[in-house]
């Protein structure tokens, strides 16, 4: 079983990823249907499947042509409750990330001073929007 570290960064890290387990959140599903509910691309879908299987995060039953994909036991109540909170308590989200992106922005040349630790605006930017558009 990953660690916390591991399954933030490497699982959730992605949003594709996120995409994916949220719609895995509901029922087992084929690349296509998760393709379809996403509205990613069903080779993006393929891969980050892929990566998820060799995390063991997902399982894997070939009925037939399709792939039905299914987040695994161990990890289904953790992946389910993370989707159902974040529904829940988007706008508060969304409101505290508002916040938190323009403080970390603004106060980052009193936070470090080391240029490496710096991200532009528009990284700052980029982040923003995966939040937003996750869910």
């Amino acid at each position: 079983m990953l660690d916390a570290d591991d399954l933030f960064s490497g699982v959730f890290g992605s949003r594709c990823r996120v995409k994916i387990l949220a719609a895995l959140s509901d029922r087992p599903m084929s690349v296509m249907e998760i393709s379809s509910l996403t509205g990613l691309e069903q080779t993006s879908v393929s891969h980050n499947l892929r990566f998820l299987k060799d995390c063991n995060i997902l399982s894997k039953a070939v009925i037939g042509k399709y792939h039905i994909y299914k987040i695994r036991d161990e990890y289904g109540v953790l992946v389910s409750d993370m989707v159902k909170n974040v529904r829940r308590h988007r706008k508060m989200i969304e409101r505290l990330s508002i916040t938190a992106f323009l403080l970390i922005y603004l106060l980052r040349p009193v936070i470090t001073t080391d240029p490496q630790l710096f991200l532009s605006f528009g990284q700052y930017t980029s982040m923003f929007n995966m939040l937003g558009t996750v869910f």
